[in-house]
């Protein structure tokens, strides 16, 4: 059974919005992947800021005898 035209233009208008739909939903999962790539990614730069700056404050009151 051929589809008509107009049949044929329904079913590509419908693919063609469900396409932009899933385009949609996976730019929007990319950019919440980007957020949280980001957060995470300051906050092991923040935690490998701290360890450092404890470890040099350990190192200074050893070399200089105040802890």
């Amino acid at each position: 059974m051929a589809l008509t035209p107009a049949e044929e233009e329904q079913v590509r208008q419908l693919l063609l919005r469900e396409n932009a739909q899933k385009q949609k939903a996976l730019l929007a999962s990319k950019e919440s992947l980007k957020e949280w790539l980001k957060a995470t990614a300051i906050f092991i730069l923040k935690k490998l800021t701290e360890a450092a700056i404890d470890g040099l404050i350990i190192y200074l009151k050893n070399k200089f005898g105040l802890g």
